[in-house]
């Protein structure tokens, strides 16, 4: 009688749930802490001698200098999987990111506003994001979808709560006393990456009857370390060790040659030849520097309509409630609703351009608070899919530097825009033309996507 044999597979659950709840602390206390911007600075801005004028601006060189350091250190995140454990990068991240608040509990100017958010807050994003994601497909294969749309509400039901929690802490302690609790609030980051167990800790061994596939069989989740560096792992053969040995004696051109190839392989920069990832990378980056630049300014142009500081926060109460709302919407209608991930993604991005020219033309607390929740709805529709889209476009093998090269794609937009409208901002000093400079960025997306299905429709007649 032959034994027994087994193979060990992701848990699909047990310590993933733990994951779960990592992945969404940790989202809720980065991303959504932005729409409350405004209310945060708003006043300690004034203080210090900058215009009212000038919040808006501030708020998008703090939100402009975040994401360019958060995303270009995405490139460079495989660089210390190789080195260092992911849960290792991952409380690094968390430690650098909380030093970047509790020194901004001590800021008393922009420079220094900027260096800790921006700067210090942007590094600790960056790290964590690309091992918390890493983390998370490790754990769910079967089930990711639906695991991933429990971490999305969860992130939602905390940026619903979070403006709440501010003015409520700014009224009874003050700035200062807000800031504080802030950065002891955001200490919870370091218990969502400590959650971060390497799968391996935690993996369910199942009966395997076929002998053939004990010595191949691997984790069939999509495992971004694991892909990223395949590479590394394969021995050199005795034709690379001789082309290395001979490698120094080859001329200077060559030898440029040879790194280039080397920096394009590692990146896999050769995607950048196909002109429908490009258009849906650049499109992505255009579409979220939108939205995440308009629901920062949000709050003070609502507070310059003469709302309080309250009603400011209950509107974004609002948009946030519809957004939780979309979100279980969606991940429920997703089992019936047959659409792909990039549809959903440009019907929320034509109809988001709509609804905020809307927005601009409507004054009153009822007509602001009902436009807000529609785009809060819509918002979904736009970070959501994101992921999504790519997955359905790349291959496995293709999706982690893909989506690399796509987040340093949109650190540079987020950089380049944010100067852009900025100066134009500091010429016309007019809300409305800076509200539709956003506008056209997110048209940016819509655009060049309705041509590329024209142009691919015309292809097939």
């Amino acid at each position: 009688m032959t034994a027994k044999r087994y193979k060990k597979v992701p848990p699909e659950g047990g310590w993933g749930f733990l994951v779960l709840l990592g992945l969404a602390i940790f989202l809720t206390f980065t991303l959504g802490t932005f729409p409350s911007l405004a209310l945060i600075f708003a006043e300690f801005l004034v203080d210090i001698g900058e215009r009212p004028g000038a919040i808006p601006m501030l708020m998008s060189w703090y939100f402009a200098s975040f994401s360019c350091v958060a995303k270009h250190l995405g490139l460079v995140t495989n660089y210390f999987f190789k080195k260092f454990s992911v849960r290792a990068v991952a409380l690094c991240g968390a430690m650098i990111f909380l030093s970047g608040s509790v020194w901004a509990t001590f800021a008393r100017s922009m420079t220094e506003l900027i260096f800790a958010f921006g700067i210090l807050e942007g590094a600790g994003f960056g790290l964590m994001i690309s091992a918390s994601y890493s983390t998370f497909n490790a754990y769910f294969v079967k089930r990711r979808i639906m695991m991933m749309s429990f971490a999305q509400t969860l992130f939602g039901l905390g940026s619903m709560a979070y403006p709440l929690f501010v003015q409520y802490f700014m009224e009874e302690f003050g700035y200062r006393g807000f800031m504080a609790i802030r950065a002891g609030v955001h200490g919870n980051v370091i218990f969502g990456m400590l959650v971060m167990h390497p799968v391996e800790w935690h993996m369910k061994k199942i009966l395997d009857e076929d002998e053939r596939l004990m010595e191949d069989q691997v984790i069939t989740s999509t495992n971004i370390e694991r892909d990223c560096n395949i590479q590394e792992m394969v021995p050199l053969n005795d034709k690379d060790q001789k082309t290395q040995q001979i490698e120094p004696r080859a001329s200077k051109p060559n030898c440029i040659m040879g790194l280039w190839k080397e920096v394009v392989d590692f990146l896999d920069l050769t995607i950048l030849k196909d002109p429908i990832y490009v258009n849906i990378s650049l499109g992505m980056s255009f579409a979220l520097y939108s939205d995440m630049s308009f629901f920062a300014i949000q709050p003070t142009y609502l507070l310059k309509l003469g709302f309080d500081k309250p009603t400011v926060a209950h509107i974004i109460a609002i948009g946030a409630t519809a957004d939780l709302a979309s979100r279980i919407f969606l991940a429920i209608s997703s089992s019936w609703i047959r659409l792909k991930a990039r549809d959903i993604y440009f019907i929320g991005a034509a109809l988001t351009i709509f609804t905020r020219f809307v927005f601009l033309y409507v004054s009153e607390f009822l007509g602001i608070a009902i436009v807000t929740a529609v785009m809060g709805f819509l918002r979904t529709w736009i970070h959501v899919p994101l992921p999504l889209v790519f997955g359905d476009y790349l291959t496995t093998e293709r999706f982690p530097s893909g989506y690399g090269l796509f987040m340093f794609i949109q650190g540079i937009i987020m950089f380049v825009f944010t100067l852009l409208v900025t100066k134009i901002d500091e010429l016309v000093k007019d809300d409305m033309i800076t509200f539709h400079c956003l506008e056209l960025a997110m048209a940016l997306c819509v655009v060049p996507w309705a041509v590329e299905w024209i142009w691919m429709k015309s292809k097939k007649i």
